[in-house]
């Protein structure tokens, strides 16, 4: 609405949310330079008023337009992307600021920041472009749980789309050669990201097939929208390469990159739990729980792993605690493969059955008797081997199989 449509009604009759309306209406109170609204702080050129995006620090042309600035503060300005659907309306600082992260507004493709894509769009419309138009920097997964190779040896910077059921996010990693480190950033892709990115976590985690294993994990999403990436590309998780190394296979490196939420419904009892963890590996203890000669209990997996107990040193006998093990039937228990993603939690003889055919367990590479000393879930299975070992992988209606490997038996069954 402009100043001439407001002739046929009188300015005092306005609400003062109409008159501002109208106002930030003007064509005076939009950059000259990006035609963008006179976002903070606002300058003054001979070519007129200048945004705080667009003008040069550097130079001596451009002269603070306080007035201006103080008039817009007294206004309710609605947010510019209102015609796209976002309700907002705050004072003049306060949108400068939303303004940043709306959700509603257009930005550009994130991958024409390291290659060239010319697309212009809406969150909402960001997911089926990637899918359409990226799909090799596409990853699904049925799971939280995906695969991410890094060439530890070049300066490279990587984009992935990550689709998991329910929420999407993107993830930027970038090596840097020179200062030795990995680093990945990590977005929650949704309009209420504020709210929700605090709920979620992601661990990056690399385990051998004799279970040495590296793992980084963060607290939580810093990062909230997709629309400040740019800004914020190197303040992710940063991981020293050095360590690295011993994990890679011709200069590539191999993480799983877990997203993780919490459980969404607590029925276990820390405390309680803390009593059923084995003093050996450090797993729960459910079924078979042995005791040494002093009365320490211990897991049936670790029992004939050690000779004396590690709480004090006495032997065993074949004494079991069936007292602790039917109270292990009466309470809930995580699976195992929690920290790979599994947020089932079942009554102890349950827990057993589930973790014996968990999707989250870890398989090893078939073609570990060689040379190949991977691990990871069945979901990051197809895209290793492509990425590894295509030479001696075929591709028979969608389904993968190798050639002149006998499968080893954590993996049976799979192919």
């Amino acid at each position: 609405m402009s100043i001439e449509d407001t002739e046929g009604e009188s300015l005092e009759s306005m609400t003062a949310i109409q008159l501002s309306d109208v106002l930030t209406s003007q064509k005076e109170l939009y950059c000259v330079s990006c035609f963008e609204f006179l976002w903070p702080p606002v300058m003054w050129c001979e070519e007129g008023n200048v945004c705080g995006n667009c003008w040069d620090a550097d130079s001596d042309r451009f002269i603070r337009n306080t007035v201006l600035e103080k008039i817009l503060e007294k206004l309710s300005i609605q947010c510019m992307n209102f015609a796209n659907g976002c309700k907002v309306r705050s004072n003049y600082k306060e949108m400068a600021e939303h303004n940043k992260k709306c959700t509603y507004r257009r930005l550009c493709c994130p991958i024409d920041s390291i290659d060239c894509c010319s697309w212009l769009g809406y969150n909402k419309e960001l997911i089926d472009h990637f899918i359409r138009e990226h799909p090799q920097k596409t990853i699904k997964s049925e799971n939280n749980s995906v695969l991410l190779n890094f060439d530890i040896q070049k300066d490279v910077k990587q984009i992935k789309l990550i689709v998991l059921p329910g929420k999407n996010f993107l993830s930027l990693t970038n090596t840097d050669t020179i200062n030795q480190t990995l680093s990945i950033t990590v977005f929650f892709i949704d309009g209420d990201s504020k709210s929700k990115a605090t709920e979620y976590q992601f661990i990056v985690q690399r385990s051998t097939f004799d279970n040495d294993s590296v793992s980084y994990e963060t607290n939580k999403f810093d990062i909230v929208n997709i629309n400040n990436y740019k800004e914020y590309y190197n303040d992710g998780l940063k991981i020293d390469i050095a360590p690295l190394k011993k994990f890679s296979i011709g200069g590539f490196y191999s993480c799983t990159l877990k997203i993780m939420s919490a459980l969404s419904e607590n029925k276990t009892n820390e405390e309680l739990l803390q009593n059923f963890e084995c003093p050996v590996c450090r797993n729960y203890m459910k079924n078979q729980i042995y005791q040494c000669l002093a009365g320490h209990s211990m897991c049936g997996d670790c029992r004939f792993k050690v000779e004396d107990c590690p709480s004090c040193r006495s032997g065993f006998g074949d004494t079991r605690n069936y007292a602790l093990e039917n109270i292990s039937n009466s309470i809930y228990f995580p699976c195992s493969y929690l920290d790979r993603g599994c947020e089932e939690i079942f009554l102890g003889e349950d827990t057993i059955k589930h973790e014996g055919d968990c999707r989250f367990r870890p398989y090893v590479c078939p073609f570990w008797r060689t040379y190949c000393n991977w691990t990871g879930s069945l979901t990051e299975l197809s895209e290793h081997l492509k990425e590894f070992h295509m030479d001696s992988t075929y591709i028979i209606n969608k389904k993968m199989t190798k050639t002149s490997h006998p499968l080893p038996r954590p993996f049976g069954g799979i192919i």
